[in-house]
């Protein structure tokens, strides 16, 4: 009842909530917020306006879902909308910087973006070994502290007593506005011929399950409960790849009855947008350990192919969406392999992403903080479990 009384008190000015934070209000002064949608959107070269109406677009979608039996993999949305961009204040910055968002909620195709980003999710989980200290993505975030204290834990006993850890923490900037579709739809792909790999090219689908997504696998769909085949269907490895190749090339937002199409990079706020920019970066670290050698070693402990040990320092790397990190051991009594250490945390932050992600180092002299985790690594290692609420609680004596 506040909160109404609130928005109804201020009914022509402009309330957003403050970043992510959906429990604090920024207010704004409407021209000044008109400011900021002109230079976000309206005059952002990111975004290219087209002669397109959006009813004319909708009428593609609806005529592409029949021609493509789409309605195997979800329900057309007949009383959809196009996807619509709104912006919020950051909080780092609320007067300056601002964060685009591009809802795909009222889609015509919703349900069927729905069900390839469950597909797709369940391809990266089947590929994502728990064991090895060289799968970096975390799909959920109370994996971090227990795996960082395995992985460590292996790390500290590579040199013996004489083992010393050197962290790196950075942030993936521009983590969908200007992720490359071309890159995207190869990270899709490289990850698709894994799970190909996994089955070795034989049963090659995605049982999906909307109601259930734990239950969802790789392979065919058997059951002839009537319920359950309601709720489930499955993507063909070959469908799921179409779909996300005409799902990027074909992501629109209205925006002041002008449909405007992506230059490159993929929506923020999409339904599948999460899963992309995780087959992205899988692909993007892959690619990188690999031309440092033979991934062979990395999993299996050993020899690579060409029988040779490995030249990569004994790391440990993981990230969740734009959160990377990354930490090294070496032999506190040999420059060389601190040498060794130091470049490959250099080569990562230039070499790993693409030239249009690019990170952004962040404090990690004697530790770092990840998620729900806090990371010392001088002058003894520590991990533990911490809430940003509550340390914010502590020192400001509100919750953030």
């Amino acid at each position: 009842a506040e909160a109404l009384r609130f928005s109804s008190d201020l009914k022509d000015i402009p309330i957003c909530p403050v970043d992510k934070n959906k429990g604090a209000a920024h207010v704004t002064c409407p021209r000044l917020w008109w400011k900021y949608y002109k230079k976000t959107i309206w005059e952002n070269p990111d975004y290219i306006k087209t002669d397109v109406s959006p009813k004319k677009m909708y009428k593609q979608f609806r005529r592409d879902y029949r021609r493509f039996d789409w309605s195997r993999f979800g329900k057309l949305d007949r009383k959809g909308k196009l996807p619509y961009a709104y912006i919020f204040c950051k909080e780092k910055d609320l007067n300056l910087k601002t964060r685009t968002i591009v809802s795909t909620t009222c889609h015509p195709l919703k349900d069927v973006q729905k069900t390839s980003a469950l597909a797709l999710i369940t391809i990266l989980r089947s590929i994502t070994p728990r064991d090895s200290r060289y799968a970096s993505n975390l799909f959920v975030t109370f994996d971090a502290s227990p795996l960082i204290e395995r992985d460590v834990k292996e790390l500290k006993n590579v040199f013996g007593k004489h083992t010393r850890l050197l962290g790196y923490a950075g942030d993936i900037e521009n983590m969908y506005s200007r992720l490359p579709i071309k890159e995207v739809l190869l990270g899709i792909r490289y990850c698709i011929w894994r799970a190909q790999r996994k089955l070795r090219f034989q049963n090659e689908f995605v049982h999906v399950h909307r109601g259930r997504p734990d239950l969802s696998r790789l392979g065919r769909r058997y059951q002839t409960d009537d319920e359950d085949a309601r709720r489930t269907c499955e993507f063909s490895f070959g469908d799921l790849y179409d779909f996300c190749k005409y799902d990027l090339e074909n992501a629109v937002f209205a925006f002041n009855g002008i449909v405007c199409r992506f230059a490159d990079g993929i929506p923020q706020g999409g339904t599948r947008s999460p899963a992309d920019a995780m087959a992205y970066c899988m692909y993007s670290e892959d690619m990188f350990f690999r031309s440092i050698y033979d991934l062979t070693y990395l999993r299996k402990g050993g020899l690579g192919e060409s029988g040779r040990p490995s030249i990569l320092p004994p790391c440990m790397i993981k990230r969740y969406f734009d959160d990377c990190r990354l930490i090294v051991a070496y032999d506190v009594r040999d420059k060389q392999t601190k040498f060794k250490a130091q470049r490959l945390i250099d080569y990562y932050s230039k070499y790993c992403y693409s030239d249009s992600v690019k990170i952004i180092p962040e404090p990690a002299d004697n530790g770092f903080n990840f998620l729900q985790c806090k990371v010392v690594l001088t002058p003894k290692y520590s991990c533990e479990y911490v809430s940003k609420n509550w340390a914010h609680r502590l020192e400001t004596g509100s919750i953030k």
